[in-house]
């Protein structure tokens, strides 16, 4: 490894670590997901020896595993407390974004556009993929192992009919660790087998030799992918996990199709991928490249990988679709456009300087300026989420029971047993009974003492909660205002998202139990 790329591996680490120093809960608060806390507390659970729960009630599986065993092993090392295992995850997620820096100099400058390395890095300053490596979630892993897969492949050509047999079951595994990492990134190994397939029928490879090489990359994927389909069937009877089965329709679509909220950001990202896959393909067909061998590209697997998991996601994930969802979206793009602005500068060498300095200075600054908004208005709501669950510290019992959506944050420092609602980190037994319309039920039966939410609305002195659900209406809960026991100051939802910004408080309620009784 150069100096150039071991600075880069090092830089967010020195980084983290330095906010850290400075002060660890307002950096937890403006970099890390409300989704990271999920990790964090069921990873703490399992430390302790009480199972896959985030609840204390029922077992789950509402993660991607590879990332939870990471944490795992943070939280051990962590120990007890509530701002060390928060400290390790951020100092975690520095490590692998400063191995994936490092590996997306690697990749473009050794392989995939000589020379345009700093356009690549700095793509990886917007949003999108910055805040992805930074927010504790799994998508910082998924972006590790998607550009070691690529590392991969252009090294050895794991993909290529000209390699041996074995250079498919490594580039297997790869792929069964990205997979692994995020779980909807089966679209990408299906692309691969796919595209795998395929340039095998151009390159006329006899069929029985396009089957057993076909196999072998598919074993690849299975010595990581099959341990987990087990262990979720002999733990849950399924194979899915039920933070995907929670919003998924499949297979009926969904009631209404339509480019709501980050939905619209998908189709943004995966049309940029499609067309910068197609130059790409098209600059390189006129160089002589053959078609077996732009078929099987980390580019073109990417981003037919992407279009296939929109495809699924517009056609039959009902809620809950948000912006890091399309992660690998981002991990093409930083591809893409590298490549792209590498062929345009063999092709019009004059425009070279504007490719190699204009552009990425251009996407620098304006990643670093979103990403500055991003972090403000995060630290800003979750400062209002922390509040709320120190008051539930020091106000409510330690044996006491909470219920609401979105509830990592709020579960992990109120230090409290928290239902969640939306169902993404519960138990299919509670899947069931949202489905039925039971919800109420359901949380006197575990002793729930409050219910509370993030995004409190109030109709005519009543305020609702919405619970959705992927094949039914919405479910609704109304909570009286004079069982409101605490309310937040008013802070803005969102800023600079594909929807409206509404403003919203946090707030608790004391559960009287079913309003039916």
């Amino acid at each position: 490894m150069s100096w150039r790329r071991a600075g880069l591996a090092v830089l967010p680490l020195l980084v983290a670590g330095g906010l850290v120093l400075w002060n660890a809960q307002a950096t937890a608060l403006g970099l890390l997901s409300d989704d990271a806390f999920y990790y964090l507390e069921i990873a703490r659970s399992i430390v302790r020896g009480e199972g896959s729960s985030f609840d204390g009630i029922s077992s789950t599986n509402g993660y991607h595993p590879l990332w939870m065993l990471v944490m795992v092993a943070a939280c051990a090392l962590a120990g007890e407390g509530l701002l060390a295992p928060v400290c390790a995850m951020i100092l975690v997620s520095a490590v692998v974004c400063g191995a994936t820096l490092a590996l997306v100099a690697a990749v473009t400058e050794r392989w995939a556009a000589p020379g345009f390395g700093a356009l690549a890095l700095a793509a990886c300053l917007l949003p999108n993929l910055l805040t992805a490596m930074s927010n504790g979630l799994e998508t910082a892993l998924v972006l590790l192992t998607v550009f070691a897969w690529a590392w991969w492949v252009y090294r050895c050509e794991g993909l290529g009919w000209s390699a041996p047999a074995r250079s498919n079951f490594t580039t297997g595994l790869w792929l069964g660790l990205i997979f692994l990492a995020r779980l909807d990134s089966a679209f990408v190994v299906l692309a691969a087998g796919a595209l795998f397939f395929a340039a095998g029928i151009v390159a006329r490879v006899p069929w029985a030799d396009l089957v057993r090489r076909s196999l072998v990359l598919v074993a690849g994927v299975l010595v990581f992918a099959a341990p987990y389909f087990l262990w979720c069937h002999a733990q849950f009877g399924t194979l899915s996990p039920i933070s995907g089965r929670v919003k998924s329709s499949f297979p009926d679509l969904r009631a209404r199709l339509g480019l709501d909220g980050d939905m619209r950001l998908g189709l943004t990202l995966v049309a940029l991928d499609l067309l910068l896959a197609a130059a790409v393909f098209a600059f390189d067909r006129r160089r002589g490249r053959p078609v077996p061998a732009l078929l099987v590209t980390p580019l073109t697997i990417l981003a037919v990988g992407s279009a296939l998991h929109f495809g699924y996601t517009f056609l039959y994930m009902s809620w809950g679709v948000y912006w890091w969802h399309f992660v690998v979206y981002g991990a093409a793009f930083v591809l893409g456009v590298a490549q792209a602005a590498h062929r345009a500068s063999l092709a019009w060498p004059r425009s070279r300087a504007v490719w190699k300095l204009g552009l990425p200075a251009l996407i620098a600054a304006s990643g670093v300026a979103l990403q500055a908004n991003i972090v403000a208005h995060r630290t800003e709501s979750h400062r209002e989420w922390f509040q709320a669950a120190a008051w539930a510290r020091e106000h409510t019992d330690e044996d006491s029971v909470f219920a609401l959506k979105d509830a990592g944050l709020f579960g992990y420092f109120s230090a409290r047993r928290v239902i969640n609602l939306d169902g993404k980190a519960n138990g299919y037994d509670y899947l069931e009974r949202l489905e039925r319309g039971e919800v109420l039920a359901y949380l006197e039966e575990h002793g729930t003492d409050y219910v509370a939410d993030i995004n409190a609305l109030h109709v005519e002195g009543r305020a609702l909660i919405r619970l959705p659900r992927a094949r039914q209406p919405a479910l609704t809960i109304w909570m009286s205002s004079e069982q409101e026991v605490y309310r937040g100051r008013t802070f803005p939802r969102r800023r600079l998202a594909f929807e409206r910004a509404d403003e919203a408080h946090f707030a608790i309620w004391k559960f009287a139990g079913r309003s039916d009784k």
